[in-house]
């Protein structure tokens, strides 16, 4: 079970589908950090979505976490992480080839099939801090 959000907030997708949470610091390299838990609308939630990770500049990520509620506001349970992301299943059909070793000022994408209630997204340093901040859309 993970934890919901580093303080008590998350972030809302819009009407629109599109979401872009504030950059978060990767400052730990043997534990997953939260980067942010994303809240699904109701209208929203069975939709294939796109999630984009953007790394900052102080340093690469060396893990990627994914977890997702069954329900709103429940328990998290992780879903992929690390490899995980690098064969694609029915969970995400596409994800940047090694998503979790991205480099510094480096991007990843992974398109999942179907969004859930609630879904969060965890990664950790590789060895410098850095940040990470992601954003994505429902597609509608």
């Amino acid at each position: 079970m993970e934890s919901k959000t580093k303080d008590n907030t998350m972030t809302s997708i819009s009407g629109s589908g599109s979401f872009q949470t504030g950059a978060t610091t990767m400052n730990d390299a043997s534990n997953y950090v939260l980067i942010d838990t994303i809240a699904v609308p109701i209208g929203l939630r069975g939709r294939p979505f796109i999630v984009k990770g953007t790394v900052g500049g102080g340093g690469a990520i060396a893990g990627l976490r994914y977890t997702e509620a069954a329900l709103a506001e429940d328990a998290h349970y992780p879903l992929a992480q690390d490899g995980d992301f690098n064969t694609a299943t029915a969970l995400f059909p596409f994800a940047t080839n090694n998503a979790y070793q991205t480099a510094a000022n480096g991007t990843f994408v992974i398109r999942f099939a179907s969004a859930p209630p609630e879904f969060a997204l965890y990664a950790k340093k590789a060895s410098a801090n850095t940040t990470v901040q992601i954003s994505g859309s429902i597609l509608i």
